[in-house]
């Protein structure tokens, strides 16, 4: 049981930036623009271009 309640303070430092409006948004953009990139390598891979 000691072992969980120290670990309660490392989770609220983990879960402290989604807090923030912009850091959620910021999260959300580097997904789709990861995404995105990972989608055009394999097709551009796939075609032949590279």
């Amino acid at each position: 049981m000691n072992n969980l309640i120290a670990a309660i303070p490392v989770v609220d430092w983990l879960l402290e930036p989604l807090k923030y409006g912009f850091l959620i948004r910021a999260i959300w953009v580097s997904a789709f623009v990861g995404l995105v990139c990972a989608v055009l390598s394999c097709y551009i891979t796939l075609k032949g271009w590279s």
